[in-house]
């Protein structure tokens, strides 16, 4: 399994939300991370009107890599979530995804209330 993710933030970019993490680089004995497939990020509303209302992770995207050793060399990432409603407090946690589809443990959480 690789290392968890633990920089994950969120800020306001133009019309949406944009989110930046770091790639993990080794698995959780140590080893060199190489059987990295991408990111599947995951998303939670919160209603201003409801903040005690049940809320329940959904997936919104899932980013794959396209070429390996282009990936290897990048080592933040970043992916903008322009769907957003006013006056929601959208809560995002992403999971890295090897390539035989497995996920690690989730992200730190990162939140923003969108206030157009």
């Amino acid at each position: 399994m690789p290392e968890t993710i633990k920089d994950l933030s969120v800020q306001v970019e133009g019309g949406g939300i944009a989110l930046t993490w770091s790639r993990p680089t080794r698995y959780l004995d140590g080893k060199p991370l190489e059987e990295l497939a991408g990111f599947v990020v995951f998303r939670k509303e919160i209603t201003l009107t409801c903040p005690q209302c049940p809320a329940v992770y959904r997936e919104r995207v899932a980013l794959a890599v396209e070429d390996q050793q282009k990936f290897l060399k990048k080592q933040k990432f970043r992916y903008v979530d322009g769907q957003l409603t006013p006056q929601v407090s959208y809560h995002y946690r992403v999971f890295s995804r090897l390539t035989d589809g497995s996920l690690s443990e989730p992200s730190n959480e990162a939140k923003l209330t969108w206030r157009p």
